[in-house]
Parts: C-alpha cells; sequence; structure tokens
C-alpha cells in the first residue's frame, strides 16, 4: 500500500510527480483556486491514486456485501420481483412479465455494480431499474449468443473435447465479460475473450475465489429447487434474485479495489477532497512545509495565514512553536524573527485575556533568547504577576527592574512597584531590596502628587 510521505500509517491519495512523493487528503492542496488538487510543496498538480489502497480486499467484505442486498429498497426489488415470477404464469403474455421481471433486475444488479465500482456502498434507488431494462437484457443476451457461437465454431472445427474445454473457460470468463461491460459499455470488448483472460491474470487468485462465491450461490438455489420443487417457487425466485444482487455488488467492488490495474477511475479517486476551512488548510500546508525543510517557505505562509485570520489563536500558538524550533543562536535571523513576533504574540494572549499561558510561553521565548524584555509596560506588569502566580518570582522580579526609568510616563507605575516590592518581601534573601524599593515607591507616589 502506498502511503501518505508526511502520514507513514495513512493511505496515499494523490502522487506529486516533481516531488516523487504521495500524499493524503490532508497533505494535499484542495484550494477552490486551483482547478485540481496541487502540490503544498510545490504548487503542482496532483494524480489521483487509484483508491484500491484504501480498499478493504472483497473476501473479508462477505457479510457486508449480503447485508447490502438486503437494504430496504433492494428487498422490495427483490420482493416484488419475485412475486411477480411466481404468478406471471397465471397471467396472460407470461413470457413478456418473465422477461420484464428479469430486465429489471439485471438493470438493478448492474447499477449496483456501477455504483459499488464508484466507491457507493450503499444500494442504490430502485426507481432507475424500471427505465432502459430491455436494451440491457437484449444485449447481455447479443454476449451469450456470441460466446455459444464461438464455442459452437471450436466444436465444428476442433471437436467435444476442445469445445467443452472451450466452454468452461467461457463460463469462468463470463463476470470478467460483464465487469468489462460494465466498465466500458462497449460489446466487442466485452465478448473479447482476450479483454477476459487479461482481467482474469490482472485480478489473479481472488478472481478464482469470485468464481468458487458465485458457484455456491448458484448452487444453493438448484438445492432449494430440488428440496422443494414447485411449492418453492417464489422462494427460490427471492434468492435467485437474491444471489444475483450480491454478485453483482462483489463484482463492482472487485472493479473497485483493483481498479488501477485495471485501469479504471472511480469517482472516489478522481474527486477532489473538499475545501476546508482556511484555519485547517493553513495549518496543513504549514505543517507539510515543515517537513519537507522547507523553512522559509513555512515562515512567509504563516506570516500570510495571520494576516487573514489575525484573531486565530492555534495560528498564533502554531507560529511561535514554528519560530522556537528553528531559532539558532547562529542564525541572526531566525533570533531577529523570534524577538519581533514574540511580543506579538503575547500581547495577542493578553488581549484575549488568555492570561493563564503568558508565563510558559514568556519562559520558553526567554530560553531561547535569555536578554528578551517585551517592550512595552502594560505587557511586562501582565507577565510579572503571571509570572509570580506560576511560582517564578525571579522572573517577575527581572520584568519590573528599572521600569520607572524605560517607561517613565506609564500610569501603573505605583501598582507595579507596590507589586514588586510584595514580591520581594516574599522572596527569601530579599529583604534589603524590599526597603529600597519601598522608598522608590514613595518617590514615586509624591512625584504623582506634585504632578497633580
Amino acid at each position: 500500500m502506498r502511503t501518505c510521505q508526511y502520514h507513514p500509517l495513512q493511505a496515499a491519495t494523490f502522487s506529486c510527480a516533481s516531488c516523487a512523493i504521495d500524499t493524503c487528503d490532508q497533505c494535499s492542496d484542495e484550494s477552490p483556486g486551483y482547478q485540481q488538487v496541487n502540490c503544498f510543496v510545490c504548487a503542482g498538480n496532483l494524480a489521483p491514486i487509484a483508491t484500491n489502497n484504501q480498499a478493504e480486499p472483497f473476501w473479508r467484505r462477505f457479510e457486508q456485501a449480503f447485508r447490502y442486498a438486503a437494504a430496504p429498497q433492494a428487498l422490495t426489488l427483490i420482493l416484488g420481483l419475485s412475486l411477480l415470477t411466481s404468478i406471471a404464469a397465471y397471467l396472460p403474455f407470461s413470457i413478456v412479465w418473465y422477461l420484464a421481471a428479469f430486465a429489471v433486475l439485471m438493470k438493478y444488479s448492474f447499477n449496483c455494480l456501477q455504483h459499488t465500482a464508484e466507491g457507493q456502498m450503499e444500494a442504490p434507488d430502485i426507481a432507475p431499474a424500471f427505465t432502459g431494462g430491455f436494451s440491457l437484457l437484449l444485449r447481455l443476451l447479443l454476449i451469450f449468443i456470441a460466446v455459444a457461437a464461438s464455442i459452437s465454431l471450436v466444436y465444428s472445427i476442433a471437436g467435444p473435447v476442445i469445445a467443452g474445454i472451450v466452454g468452461i473457460i467461457a463460463i469462468a470468463a463470463l463476470p470478467a465479460s460483464i465487469i468489462i461491460f460494465a466498465m466500458t459499455d462497449r460489446l466487442g470488448r466485452a465478448v473479447n475473450p482476450l479483454q477476459a483472460l487479461q482481467l482474469m491474470g490482472t485480478i489473479g487468485l481472488p478472481y478464482g475465489l469470485l468464481l468458487g462465491v458465485l458457484v455456491v450461490m448458484s448452487g444453493s438455489v438448484q438445492v432449494i429447487s430440488q428440496l422443494f420443487g414447485e411449492l418453492a417457487l417464489l422462494l427460490n425466485s427471492g434468492v435467485s434474485n437474491y444471489y444475483t444482487i450480491v454478485s453483482f455488488h462483489i463484482m463492482g467492488y472487485m472493479l473497485f479495489q483493483y481498479q488501477a490495474e485495471l485501469g479504471y477511475e472511480s469517482e472516489a479517486s478522481a474527486t477532489p477532497p473538499p475545501s476546508r476551512e482556511l484555519e485547517s488548510w493553513a495549518l496543513a500546508k504549514a505543517r507539510v512545509l515543515v517537513q519537507a525543510g522547507r523553512y522559509d517557505q513555512a515562515d512567509k505562509h504563516l506570516r500570510q495565514a495571520l494576516k487573514k485570520l489575525p484573531g486565530n489563536n492555534t495560528l498564533h500558538s502554531r507560529y511561535l512553536e514554528f519560530l522556537l524550533a528553528t531559532h539558532s543562536p547562529l542564525r541572526p535571523k531566525t533570533s531577529d524573527r523570534l524577538r519581533e513576533f514574540a511580543c506579538r504574540y503575547l500581547k495577542f494572549l493578553l488581549r484575549k485575556n488568555l492570561d493563564y499561558k503568558l508565563s510558559a510561553a514568556y519562559l520558553r521565548i526567554r530560553k531561547a533568547l535569555p536578554d528578551y524584555q517585551p517592550d512595552c509596560a502594560e505587557l511586562r506588569f501582565a507577565l510579572a504577576r503571571a509570572c509570580r502566580s506560576a511560582g517564578q518570582p525571579n522572573e517577575a522580579l527581572t520584568l519590573l527592574n528599572g521600569l520607572h526609568k524605560t517607561f517613565p510616563d506609564y500610569k501603573e507605575l505605583i501598582p507595579a512597584y507596590q507589586f514588586m516590592a510584595d514580591t520581594l518581601e516574599e522572596t527569601p534573601g530579599m529583604t534589603s531590596q524590599a526597603q529600597k524599593c519601598r522608598v522608590l515607591l514613595k518617590k514615586l507616589v509624591q512625584r504623582k502628587r506634585l504632578s497633580a
């Protein structure tokens, strides 16, 4: 199974020829501005990978296959057609009623096959089965006539033994012919023995398993006929109709599962994933760019995303994580970016009333930038309160130290130094500094009175 370059446990749904990588829906760019799904890294078009990567093998879905034909809409059709065939012998023009019932059953069965091949695992509506059934029946009849004529021709040329072998092969290839007919809607390809043999060879052993299942179901219908005879006409017809729908569903699922090998593209693989919210899209692209090592692109992308979503908490947090992860003292540019965004991020938290995040964010920034101090007095005071509450009194004191010199016009200087004095008094070994802070606090109070 081909897996996503960035989610190794996730099946891939798209492939980038330029980057030589496979991606899942989450790691692919389905932006409405593009005509199709593009690569987050190189912006080139992505080619869909057939969904057989994700499809569970059909032999593990037998229980679901039998439930498929037990859906209300399918059961309604099965019971209705069974009742019709049971009483058709007592109706005028009985052959017409038999043919009509068989035509409807075949049309619905082919609908089931085609819907399943497109990745739709629920039985379709029965209404379309009542139109076009006779045309389909006629084309199926032509397939059987072509096969019978071929066997007769072999019999006349090579004798009964070879004809018998050809007949067995033809019967074994019948499901393949039906699948080809459903794929192409062309009789010529459906009756072409080379096409059928190629399909059988492509699928391989699982095709033999399909034949075994079809033989078992056919045999069970014969057993019912032998056990109950004419009394079981309604039951026999119902079981036969039920097995027919199950068989066509399994053939459709086989086409869905092996669509890449068979050159068939279902809607499930061709349809691009639905567009995401801008936040989800932006975060997905940022993650892919980072994992691809495109750090400058990721930085530019996250900045652009923040301009479009200036109030988004997740994007702000993700950009800070990115800056911290890519920061290196050996690269001054990374320090400049982190220093520039740090104050903006801390102010964002303060503005959004996310005070509980302040101290942790500030301490992580200080670890990367030991000399960092916010350029805003209000922010420094808020950070000091947060750090003290988080059990980091020394950080709180560092934030407030010299505040009156750096921001002499700050309106909250007195509360800030009152807070600083209280913090110093609570900190062991800081009694003398607390007294000095109290002296400074008195001067600030006097200066304020004089200015008033």
